[in-house]
Parts: structure tokens; sequence; C-alpha cells
């Protein structure tokens, strides 16, 4: 299907795996607290998680720090909350960097800065993705921003964004959801054939 649910064909997928353990599990936080079953996900159970910044002057995320490298695509699902936060994603460690730098805005659907994507799934929800290489232990961060290029900033007690299934995975694109829960998953490559 396209972003508009037209049915466009088969869909064969190569192997990929989740090397996030715990895909809706945002515990590493930020000046951020997380209300977690506080709305209903795009799986249409009540699982997704808000994020509500706190009042403090400085950077309101939480992260997911994961040891695979190479080129690799971060991908979340997020719908707007509280206010009027962008989604900001980036991928960093010390050794190569901040990757991937994308303001999304939750409200229109579109980039408002970066090299990320975007596809609407129904219902408010987005699945936001950027892409990344790297050489070292890294850290996928999940930001409120409060304009483009401002994620540092004082916040109000309030505004939130929703977000649920998190998925790193190695590749240039994202490739469907793979949920995991306390370990790793591969899924398989699709095969298909025509019986003559």
């Amino acid at each position: 299907y396209d972003a508009d649910g037209n049915l466009k064909g088969l869909l064969i997928e190569e192997q990929r795996s989740n090397v996030l353990s715990s895909s809706n599990f945002f515990g590493a936080t930020n000046n951020v607290s997380v209300n977690t079953n506080a709305l209903t996900a795009p799986d249409g159970t009540v699982s997704a998680n808000e994020l509500v910044e706190n009042t403090v002057n400085s950077q309101h995320n939480t992260a997911h720090t994961y040891t695979q490298t190479g080129a690799l695509t971060h991908s979340v699902f997020a719908k707007q909350g509280s206010g009027t936060r962008y989604l900001r994603m980036i991928d960093y460690n010390a050794t190569d960097g901040g990757q991937g730098e994308t303001y999304f805005n939750l409200r229109t659907g579109v980039v408002e800065s970066g090299t990320g994507n975007i596809v609407s799934v129904g219902n408010g929800w987005y699945r936001c993705s950027i892409s990344a290489t790297t050489t070292a232990t890294s850290n996928r961060y999940i930001s409120l921003g409060n304009s483009v290029g401002s994620y540092a900033y004082t916040g109000d007690g309030s505004s939130s964004i929703y977000i649920w299934g998190a998925q790193t995975e190695t590749g240039s694109f994202p490739t469907s959801y793979i949920p995991t829960i306390n370990t790793t998953v591969t899924r398989n490559a699709d095969v298909a054939t025509i019986s003559t």
C-alpha cells in the first residue's frame, strides 16, 4: 500500500533485524516523563507512550543505545501530543558526531529540516525515519523541539509527543516494523514463487 492506502502490489522484504531489544520501552530519558499505555498505537493496542517535557532549561529527550555499526536506519511512530512541539531525531556518538538530524512537524506531516522521511500511517500517526553510518556504539535520540533547530530550551511542563515502535536496522531505508521485547529480533527474507 502507498501512503494513501492504495494497493500497489506484493510487498517482498529482505532479511532485517531490529537491533533494539525493547522496541517500545523508552526508559533512558532527559527532562521528560513517560506516560506508558497513554494512547492507541498504530497496531490498535493502547500501548503508545507520551513524552511530556518538564520545566528545566535543557534538552528534553529519550535515547536508545546500540552497538551495531555501519549504515543504519532509525525509525519510530510518532503523533502530536499537547502543544506544538516538533519531533527531533538524531544519531550521535563522540567518534562520528551527529548524523541524520531531522525536525518533523507532526501537525502537518512534513520534514521541516534535515534529510529524514515521514510517512502517514493514519489517525494522526506518522512513521519518521533517519539514516546514519556509525563506527562506534551510538545513541539515537528522540527529542522535543520548540522550534526548528532548537532542542535545548525551557520546557513548559505540559507539551508532549506520542511515540511507539522504535526500530534500528542495517540498511539505508526502513522496512516494516519488527516488534521486540527483551531481545533483538530478525525477520527472514520474504520469498515469493509462481507455480506454473
